[in-house]
């Protein structure tokens, strides 16, 4: 990236995350806010963050996502309501 976009960028980077964390998620938005998180977390330059936030997706939610027979239930309930 060109340095004259850096600044640009990384306060861009910083306005997202701030708005990421003021919206409610619903449960099956929740991987691609914390893909979003993670890739801006990089993007910023923290990485322990970012690994943090993966930590976080894959101990958590993630388990929750996919039940043992491979049915994602999150899709399956929205797709029946």
């Amino acid at each position: 990236m060109p340095a004259s976009l850096a600044p640009k960028t990384s306060a861009q980077a910083f306005a997202l995350l701030g708005f990421l964390f003021t919206v409610s998620l619903s449960s099956n938005h929740v991987s691609f806010f914390y893909a979003q998180l993670s890739a801006l977390q990089v993007l910023i330059k923290d990485e322990e963050g970012a690994r943090q936030s993966l930590r976080l997706y894959f101990n958590g939610k993630f388990q929750e996502q996919i039940v043992q027979n491979g049915e994602q239930v999150w899709i399956s309930e929205k797709l029946l309501t």
